[in-house]
């Protein structure tokens, strides 16, 4: 059953960022479980995507995902290192221009009974 949890988000979100809309200087570098969550009804994950070169300007990846992403916590804001917005399905990250590092992203998703 966790395993539909890892699988899941992590090939919409790889495919996203496969997808001829977004820059292929930004790729998927790490998605795992946030095991901190203490909500039984909650996932939490840690996306890490790599600025493989500066990007000129703002480039907005918009991830559809298959599970209703909760409202971005305090806890979520604090251990991402930009802003990103939810909204259901969609995860909204606005990579700034003349990224050129690794931003984390920390994420809930309701879970499935």
């Amino acid at each position: 059953m966790l395993l539909q949890y890892i699988v899941t988000p992590v090939g919409v979100i790889a495919e996203a960022l496969t997808d001829g809309s977004v820059n292929t200087a930004i790729s998927l570098s790490q998605l795992k479980i946030d095991e901190s969550e203490t909500k039984t009804d909650l996932t939490s994950f840690n996306l890490t995507l790599k600025v493989e070169k500066p990007i000129e300007q703002n480039e907005t990846v918009i991830i559809d995902l298959n599970s209703s992403i909760n409202t971005p916590s305090e806890d979520n804001k604090t251990k991402s290192t930009t802003d990103f917005t939810a909204n259901e399905n969609k995860l909204t990250v606005v990579v700034a221009a003349n990224s050129n590092n690794e931003l984390n992203i920390n994420f809930s998703v309701l879970k499935e009974n």
